[in-house]
C-alpha cells in the first residue's frame, strides 16, 4: 500500500485509510491543520513532529493535541481534513455495497401471500 488510493479494502470490515499526502509525500496527520496552528508556540517551545529534537526547545504531538488543538476549540480550522473524511464516507459506502452483494436474494415466490380479510 503506497497511499495513492483513497482507501484499501483488506477483508470483511477491515479497511486501511491512509492520511492524504501533502505535496506528494507521506504526511503525518497533523500537517492537515493550517500552518499557523502548526507554528503555535507552547511554553516557549515549537512543535516537532519527529519527536527526536531537544524537548527543552520543542513540544510534541500529544502537547499539540492538548495545548493547541483542544484549547483552540471551535476556532480550529479542520478544512484540511476534508479529503480524509471523504475517504471515510467512501469506505462506509463501499462496505454497504459489499453487504448488499453478500445478502442472499429471496425469490418473490418464496414469500407467503398476505390474506385479505373477507367482509361479512
Amino acid at each position: 500500500m503506497d497511499g495513492s488510493k483513497q482507501f484499501y479494502y483488506i477483508y470483511e470490515n477491515l479497511y486501511v485509510v491512509p492520511v492524504p499526502k501533502v505535496g506528494g509525500a507521506d504526511t503525518p496527520i497533523e500537517l492537515l491543520f493550517e500552518k499557523k496552528l502548526l507554528s503555535a508556540v507552547v511554553n516557549g517551545k515549537h512543535l516537532d513532529l519527529t519527536a527526536d529534537k531537544d524537548p527543552s526547545k520543542h513540544y510534541f504531538k500529544n502537547d499539540f493535541a492538548v495545548h493547541v488543538v483542544k484549547k483552540g476549540g471551535a476556532a480550529v480550522n479542520f478544512d484540511g481534513f476534508d479529503p480524509l473524511l471523504k475517504a471515510l464516507i467512501a469506505v462506509k459506502l463501499d462496505y454497504a455495497k459489499r453487504l448488499v452483494a453478500k445478502a442472499p436474494s429471496v425469490p418473490a415466490t418464496a414469500l407467503p401471500l398476505a390474506k385479505t380479510a373477507s367482509k361479512p
